[in-house]
Order: C-alpha cells, then sequence, then structure tokens
C-alpha cells in the first residue's frame, strides 16, 4: 500500500500547524499595525512607542483564539474525512501503519481502543509502559494482513 503526500500531511497534523501559524501572524500584524497608528497619532511618545508591542502581543493571541474557534469547523471535518480514508473506526485486531512521528512507517496491531477514538498499536512493552503506542486516527493506516507482527520493522 502506497502512502500519500496528504496522508502524511495529516499525520504530521500540518494543516493545524499552518493554519495556526497565518492565523497567528495576521493577528500580530494587524495589532503592530493599531499600534503603530496609534502611536503616530501620540506623536510618537514612549508610551505610544511601547504600546506597539502590546498590540502586536495582543493581536497574536487573538489570532490563536480565532485560529481554534474557526479551525474547529473548516479543519475538523478534513481531518474527520483523512482518519475515515484511513480506515478509522479502527477495531482491536487491525494492522495498522504509522505515518508520523517516532515509529514511522512500522507496522502493529490494535490491541485498545483509547479516549477520543485514539487506538493503542502495540510496538512493544517499552512503547507500551510509557503511552508511545497511543496515536490518532490520522497518524495511523488500516493495511492488508502480513506482517505486522514485526514490532521494530525487522
Amino acid at each position: 500500500m502506497r502512502i500519500s503526500r496528504r496522508q502524511r500531511r495529516f499525520a504530521e497534523d500540518r494543516p493545524w500547524r499552518v493554519w495556526r501559524r497565518s492565523f497567528e501572524v495576521v493577528g500580530s500584524l494587524v495589532g503592530i499595525s493599531l499600534g503603530v497608528a496609534a502611536a503616530l497619532a501620540d506623536g510618537w511618545t514612549w508610551p505610544g512607542i511601547l504600546y506597539v508591542p502590546l498590540c502586536g502581543g495582543a493581536g497574536w493571541v487573538l489570532g490563536i483564539l480565532l485560529a481554534v474557534v474557526t479551525g474547529w469547523f473548516v479543519l475538523g471535518p478534513l481531518y474527520h474525512h483523512q482518519a475515515v480514508e484511513n480506515g478509522h473506526p479502527f477495531q482491536i485486531g487491525d494492522e495498522v501503519e504509522i505515518l508520523a512521528g517516532q515509529y514511522r512507517g512500522m507496522r502493529g496491531r490494535v490491541y485498545e481502543r483509547g479516549q477520543f477514538d485514539r487506538s493503542r498499536v502495540w510496538l512493544g512493552e517499552e512503547a507500551a509502559r510509557d503511552f508511545r503506542d497511543l496515536f490518532e486516527p490520522t497518524e495511523i493506516v488500516r493495511v492488508p494482513p502480513g506482517d505486522a507482527d514485526r514490532a521494530r520493522g525487522e
């Protein structure tokens, strides 16, 4: 099974990171612009100059809040669609391949369903003990039965 670029991007959480960063940048720029306009109107006094980074920081925070609120409605359905294309909902015993992170490219079996639709994939005792075997539905893809018992990709 060939893994697509889209699957990798969603597994690495790239759409959310780009979405959030763009709102942060736009919010900061709008805040700084408003701060500069206020400083110009005030005659570039020290309080007016200090107002510029304050407005930039406030714009950054508002950008993050706006990214979360709008991202829920815009990115949520996209992430859900990608999870369904990856084979979600995963059942105990399904063979999956990990698409991102430390265990990228490894295959294993789902041995437990966690909270929030996360699945635990058997990757060995150490990963299970440290809960590093817990994956989002976009981070794993169902694969045909075969060599999923190879926990370390050997």
